[in-house]
C-alpha cells in the first residue's frame, strides 16, 4: 500500500517510532506500522534510508524525516 510503512530493527527514534514505546526495549524484532504516516493523509512515492534517518517523500510532494 502507498499509505504504509513498516519499519524494524534498532529503534533509536529513526524507525518513526516514539522511542522506547516497545516495552522500552530498543530492537523492534518484527514489521511494525508508522503509526504516525498512517494517521496522515499521504501517499508514499519514494523512501530513503540510512543507518541514522528515514526519509518519505509523498506524492504532493511533501518530505517527512524520522
Amino acid at each position: 500500500y502507498k499509505r504504509q510503512l513498516y519499519t524494524w530493527g534498532l529503534n533509536a527514534g529513526q524507525l518513526g517510532h516514539i522511542k522506547g514505546e516497545n516495552n522500552n526495549m530498543p530492537y523492534i524484532t518484527h514489521p511494525k506500522l508508522v503509526s504516525s504516516l498512517n494517521q496522515r493523509d499521504v501517499e508514499i512515492a519514494n523512501v530513503t534510508c540510512s543507518e541514522g534517518a528515514i526519509i518519505v517523500h509523498t506524492t504532493n510532494g511533501e518530505l517527512i524525516a524520522m
